[in-house]
């Protein structure tokens, strides 16, 4: 049965005043050859799962590598086809999915910080035709400007270029570089 027989089985055939929706060709209820996937759930925790045409295994091992050496090691009974594994936040290595003792599939990962950045700044800068950042133009701090006009004048109020009091620029910052 495939992984959407059960949407397909709770609608009835559809009406002309019924909305018409394209189910498309079935999903497979597996893959030839079989296939493992590692999904990075949260900053602390992987998702395995897998799936193999090979005659079932005795025992399923995984290993969780950091650095080149391995840090943690499960073995699973031969029915097994997912597993949960604990990491640091901020990490990455490798998983080993090994089927007595022979490696099926490595798989990298690289976990987020588990806690939001301490930047919290909002910085405004001016993009060149390229879409890169002037190196000229220092970021200006603060609220969104409405024009261009007023992004020159905060920029070269912030570089000093500008009499705070005069309003007129005593030199012109370059346009671009």
């Amino acid at each position: 049965m495939s992984s959407d027989a059960h949407l397909r089985r709770d609608h009835a055939t559809p009406t002309e005043t019924s909305p018409y929706i394209d189910w498309g060709p079935d999903l497979p209820s597996h893959y030839e050859g079989g296939r493992a996937r590692l999904l990075v759930a949260n900053p602390t925790t992987l998702y395995l799962s897998w799936e193999s045409d090979l005659e079932a295994p005795e025992r399923w091992r995984v290993e969780t590598h950091m650095e080149g050496q391995q840090v943690k090691g499960a073995d699973l009974p031969p029915g097994a086809s997912d597993l949960w594994i604990k990491v640091p936040a901020s990490s990455r290595g490798e998983v080993h999915l090994l089927r007595e003792d022979a490696t099926l599939a490595i798989l990298g990962f690289r976990t987020p910080p588990d806690r939001p950045s301490p930047l919290t700044d909002e910085r405004w800068g001016r993009l060149d035709d390229s879409g890169h950042v002037k190196e000229d133009v220092l970021p200006v701090i603060g609220r969104p400007l409405s024009s261009l006009e007023e992004a020159d004048l905060a920029i070269a109020q912030a570089k000093g270029s500008l009499s705070p009091t005069s309003g007129e620029f005593t030199s012109r910052m370059p346009t671009s570089r």
